[in-house]
């Protein structure tokens, strides 16, 4: 039986506020997956290697098991609503597989230049984004990327997973506990 991963997507302008729901479903993987030595690969220092537990590998499987036309069909979807607000800035909120979606929506060249895209992404793992899954080498100029970290996520321990592959141009400076609004 195949996992769905669902969520939401926040739009707000100074004009519209809505929420657009995604449902992926991501590869399956056995329960051999979930065992320490497959995740070797990641580079977890010692005490991340301590707070590593069987939920956290699982949470790591739902986002490296995501299929790349999975997310890029729901990325489009994502577009065509931000293309339908009239607003000029516009804010869109995201977390966990949805930050995701976000991003393949970024960096898929579909986003119309003349509207300013604040996009808050919460409990991203970005070193676990696949260069696969993106179709442009750059984000566009419109849009501006805050990353977000609760205390309580399950990657707050793993600083691992925040780094930013190479083929993103996000900088760091993601902040713990706070939203906020920019539109």
């Amino acid at each position: 039986m195949s996992a769905f991963v669902k969520g939401t997507i926040e739009f707000i302008s100074s004009d519209h506020h809505s929420k657009y729901s995604y449902k992926l479903t991501p590869r399956e993987h056995e329960m051999a997956d979930t065992l320490m030595v497959n995740f070797k690969k990641y580079g977890f220092n010692p005490d991340e290697k301590k707070t590593l537990c069987q939920t956290s590998r699982k949470n790591i499987l739902s986002f490296t098991n995501l299929e790349a036309d999975d997310l890029y069909t729901q990325a489009m979807a994502l577009v065509r609503r931000a293309k339908r607000i009239n607003s000029k800035k516009v804010e869109i909120k995201a977390e966990g597989q949805g930050a995701f979606i976000c991003l393949v929506a970024i960096y898929s060249g579909e986003l119309p230049p003349n509207k300013q895209y604040f996009f808050t992404l919460n409990s991203v793992p970005l070193k676990l984004m696949k260069k696969e899954f993106l179709k442009k080498k750059s984000k566009p100029g419109s849009v501006n990327i805050d990353l977000r970290y609760t205390k309580d996520c399950w990657l707050t321990p793993l600083q691992s997973l925040h780094q930013c592959p190479r083929f993103l141009d996000i900088y760091d400076d993601s902040q713990f506990d706070n939203w906020v609004d920019a539109a």
